[in-house]
C-alpha cells in the first residue's frame, strides 16, 4: 500500500520530470534536488548510487 505525503525538495528547478531524485541531509533533514527522470526504474537506479538518495514522485 502506498503512503503519500507532501515534501519540499530544495534547489529544484521549475521544470522537472515525474520522478525526482533527491539526497537526504541527515543533519538538517532536508531534501536536495539531484535530478529527475520520467522512468521510475532509471530514477531508482540513480538514487541507489547514493547512500542517502531517495525517489520522490511529482503529483500534479
Amino acid at each position: 500500500m502506498a503512503e503519500w505525503c507532501r515534501v519540499g525538495v530544495n534547489n529544484q528547478p521549475d521544470e522537472v520530470c515525474k520522478f525526482i531524485v533527491a539526497r537526504f541531509d541527515e543533519t538538517t533533514h532536508a531534501l536536495w534536488y539531484y535530478g529527475s527522470w520520467d522512468d521510475l526504474k532509471k530514477a531508482r537506479e540513480v538514487a541507489e548510487e547514493f547512500y542517502n538518495g531517495i525517489v520522490v514522485e511529482r503529483i500534479d
